[in-house]
């Protein structure tokens, strides 16, 4: 992922670059067993990624965007990435069905693209953006959301 700004060195964010991080390897496995049409194993590692993802954007939302919202006063910038956790919860509900292959693969692009726009773009311009009492107030945030790590 992205080193060049040293967002990471803002603990939250090396936190959600971590989750990044897993969420990619779990996304290439899960196209493995997309390709084999391997129900049974993709169904584990959609299992995985559900439960890392909803975490994960929890405490986006409830940290950094939330941030993001009232100092930087865009609404239509952090709501972008807020209808891309909508459309991912959404895919990982579909996958659940008899039809999974299609909406896994959409899962691994979507995902893959949302993770990609955060890494260069959402986490740099909230390490440029947010004063150190921010970062306070997201840490704050994540640990009441009972889903800090």
């Amino acid at each position: 992922m992205c080193d060049y700004c040293e967002c990471r060195s803002r603990p939250q964010i090396a936190v959600l670059s971590a989750d990044h991080d897993t969420l990619v390897e779990l996304l290439d496995e899960l196209g493995v067993w997309v390709v084999a049409d391997d129900r049974p194993h993709a169904r584990h590692v959609l299992s995985r990624l559900h439960d890392l993802l909803h975490d994960h954007a929890g405490r986006e939302e409830r940290g950094v965007f939330a941030q993001l919202r009232r100092e930087v006063r865009d609404e239509a910038y952090v709501a972008m990435f807020e209808r891309d956790h909508e459309v991912l919860h959404g895919l990982l509900d579909a996958c659940a069905g008899d039809e999974w292959q299609r909406p896994a693969r959409e899962l691994i692009g979507v995902l893959r693209e949302h993770i990609l726009r955060e890494e260069t773009d959402l986490f740099p311009a909230a390490h440029q953006m947010l004063e150190p009492e921010h970062w306070s107030a997201v840490d704050a945030a994540v640990l009441e959301t009972g889903v800090a790590r």
